[in-house]
């Protein structure tokens, strides 16, 4: 294309010097124009490769929000936007603006700014975000910010953002340039994961859309997302596929870092690799995804590759706040505990990320016959029900009231290399709101008014005793048990600690992932939700009430710290003393604070500060589940029955989460205006992300450095990796209709 065709466009756009809707119009016609060239002179065999036989037509679209997005409504109205022609057109507003493209349909889009003021790259990039988010086969995407002045390419990926300099409108080929990449992009810059697709439903075009994911050689049809991760960083996205006979199928997909050691998928293989480990989710396939027959689909930002993967799931389960009665939910944190201990000790896997997300309830074992033929783990502990009835069952039988899930933070802590299990247990992974506290410092904890208070294991009631000694035997109990001088079977240290001297104590001390704070995640995990539960028939003070949004907001914006300071979630742990710490709660459940705060005791010491330590790594896993089914068995004809509601906290819901069915909570909500939280989106993408943040994954949060690429408007180079042709995206079949669920951080050098 010569610049005297597009003369006239460019003209209007850069004396546009006012309104930002002044370039709508130019810009659109001027890039359909281009796109309508770039399309019609692409050979054969290129062409081949679009997923559609219309070009890309630019649409003005600033008026209203695309649509469909598959979790929430995003209250974004990008500028311009992209999608390929389809035949009757997009239906317009009054005011012949277009509206309704839906999110799975934006192939690119256009920020354009006035004259003055920032431009439009981070606003862009954020919708890069969303519309990632809402396309799972949409591993890069491609937008662009324009100014009268000049115009600059953003390109999206699991890798971050990469922009282009600022460029002159004069420089048509560079345009061109952008245009030709949505068709054909460069090497290593993937627009399309060719094994998804969406399908509409031929009664409903333009309607919500269902995907078809491959995997294992299998087709899993009419699945819907469930969970939206973050597209610059891991991007974990969740499907659920019905399978008629079965248990729905979870597929989860995550790029996997190259620095990272272990595969969520292996991990998983080598848990069950003896039999189904109760409590725990099972797989029937996992891989990295291929771009083609013999080639990942990968990205890389020169440091680190990022691999696509894929694993089917067939276990679901619901999340703890659907708990029917709070004897069911201490059932099943004591379940979780006991299959935790389990799996690390049998299986050597150390979760390192137990939290709210990741512990389920009401378990739906599935049936499907490449599980079945997994067999049974045959020495595993008893579980709850065993306990409660007073002898184990048959370990074909097992049924743990938990379904732990998400291995992704997982780690072997015996993997024949003494020095890479060190390493690896030095970073420090988990979710803000639950990880331990010693995990979110980096350190072992040193406050002098928490770390040092020690207590012993507590001892069962004269009931309880025996019913455990029936199901786990005299030796198990006698094990853990202390003597005069111990502590969880630890010993004191030799010098006095004290304010003054803990700190030149505890420093020298390894960080590294023990046990203990897996354990302690799980105390965080239970407390938050019994914080929120509502007994039947249950009235809260005006005083509980403000007491729950003070405490919710303490731990809900608790951070993963790298500081000298305390954690800031441990005033809750001193106040376990004070009547505040049981007046949270609804009147029916004082006991259960009781219990809380017998368990504040035990979770609460740095029991890496004792000489020796502890001998058994499980040790605070034992003593919170005595405390729990010492509960249980004086309240068995007291289950507490529960609402199925939560108490409201005045506080923002937390964003990052897989849970019933591993569906995510809604939205975060906010009082900020429109306008100020549209700037604070724009901001938060231009800054960089922490190196200490949580290996959750944000959805609503943006936040990437942006790389500078001279690529992005060079000459493209022929694709690396020719896959076969693509059929045409938006063709239903015939005979079928759509259908009517964290980052890691190194430990921080020593303090001197």
């Amino acid at each position: 294309m010569k610049l005297k065709d597009v003369r006239p466009n460019l003209n209007t756009i850069m004396r546009a010097k006012g309104k930002e809707q002044e370039l709508y119009g130019p810009i659109a016609e001027l890039l359909t124009a281009i796109s309508g060239q770039v399309f019609g002179s692409l050979p054969t065999d290129l062409k081949a490769h679009v997923p559609s036989t219309k070009p890309i037509v630019f649409l003005d679209h600033h008026t209203s929000r695309p649509t469909h997005f598959p979790i929430g409504s995003p209250d974004d109205k990008p500028d311009i936007i992209g999608a390929f022609a389809i035949d009757h057109g997009f239906e317009d507003d009054a005011r012949g603006i277009t509206k309704g493209i839906p999110y799975h349909r934006v192939e690119t889009i256009v920020e354009a700014k006035a004259i003055y003021g920032k431009d439009g790259k981070a606003q862009a990039a954020r919708y890069a975000y969303r519309v990632q988010q809402a396309r799972p086969d949409r591993p890069g995407f491609y937008c662009l910010s324009v100014k009268p002045q000049h115009f600059q390419v953003v390109y999206s990926s699991p890798c971050g953002l990469e922009v282009s300099e600022h460029t002159s409108w004069e420089e048509v080929d560079k345009l061109c340039a952008y245009i030709y990449s949505l068709y054909v992009p460069p090497a290593g810059h993937f627009l399309y994961d060719r094994t998804i697709t969406w399908k509409e439903s031929r009664h409903n075009e333009l309607g919500a859309p269902t995907w078809t994911v491959k995997a294992g050689g299998k087709v899993y049809e009419g699945a819907e997302l469930i969970f939206l991760g973050n597209p610059w960083r891991r991007r974990t996205m969740i499907f659920r596929a019905p399978v008629p006979g079965h248990t729905p199928a979870i597929i989860k997909e995550y790029y996997h870092s190259s620095d990272r050691r272990y595969k969520e998928d292996k991990l998983l293989q080598h848990a069950h690799a003896e039999g189904s480990m109760p409590g725990l989710v099972r797989s029937v396939w996992g891989d990295a995804v291929k771009y083609d027959r013999d080639h990942e689909l990968a990205f890389t930002d020169g440091k680190t590759t990022k691999t696509k993967r894929r694993i089917v799931l067939v276990d679901v389960g619901y999340k703890l706040e659907c708990a029917k009665s709070i004897n069911d939910l201490l059932m099943t944190a004591y379940d979780v505990l006991e299959v935790h201990r389990t799996l690390v000790r049998e299986r050597s896997i150390l979760h390192r990320d137990m939290s709210l997300f990741n512990i389920l309830m009401y378990p739906k074992w599935s049936s499907w016959p490449e599980v079945q033929a997994l067999g049974h783990y045959k020495d595993h502990p008893a579980l709850i029900d065993e306990v409660l009835a007073g002898k184990p069952t048959d370990p074909d039988k097992r049924m743990a009231r938990c379904l732990l899930i998400d291995l992704d933070n997982g780690a072997m802590i015996d993997d024949g290399d003494p020095d890479v299990t060190q390493d690896e247990l030095g970073f420090r992974t988990g979710t803000p709101m639950y990880i331990a506290r010693a995990v979110a410092a980096g350190r072992v904890p040193d406050d002098p008014w928490v770390s040092t208070r020690f207590w012993k294991m507590p001892l069962l009631s004269a009931e309880a005793r025996a019913l455990y000694v029936a199901a786990h035997g005299e030796e198990r109990y006698n094990r853990y048990n202390d003597g005069e001088d111990t502590y969880h079977g630890g010993v004191l240290p030799s010098v006095e600690l004290k304010p003054e001297n803990i700190g030149s104590f505890a420093n020298p001390v390894p960080f590294y992932h023990r046990w203990e704070y897996d354990a302690e995640s799980v105390f965080w995990t239970l407390y938050s939700v019994l914080l929120r539960v509502i007994p039947q028939g249950a009235q809260f003070s005006t005083y509980a009430q403000r007491k729950l949004s003070k405490t919710w907001g303490t731990l809900s914006g608790h951070t993963i710290e790298d500081s000298d300071d305390s954690d800031s979630r441990t005033p809750l742990l001193l106040n376990h003393s004070t009547p505040g710490f049981l007046q949270v709660f609804a009147p029916e459940m004082y006991d259960v604070g009781q219990m809380l705060v017998k368990m504040v005791l035990q979770v609460t010491p740095s029991y890496a500060l004792m000489t020796p330590l502890p001998p058994h790594d499980d040790h605070l896993h034992e003593a919170m589940q005595r405390l729990i089914l010492d509960y249980l068995v004086t309240h068995l004809d007291n289950p507490i029955p529960l609402t199925g509601e939560l108490r409201e906290t005045g506080q923002p819901t937390q964003q990052v989460a897989a849970v019933d069915n591993y569906r995510p909570p809604e939205e975060k909500t906010s009082t900020v205006t429109s306008s100020k939280r549209r700037r604070a989106e724009e901001e938060s993408a231009q800054a960089q992300t922490s190196s200490t943040g949580s290996r959750r994954e944000s959805q609503n949060r943006p936040s990437v450095q942006l790389r500078r690429s001279d690529r992005l408007l060079s000459k493209n180079e022929p694709l690396a990796m020719v896959p076969p042709p693509l059929p045409a995206l938006f063709a239903s079949p015939p005979d079928q209709d759509g259908p009517a669920e964290a980052d890691e951080a190194p430990a921080p050098k020593r303090r001197r």
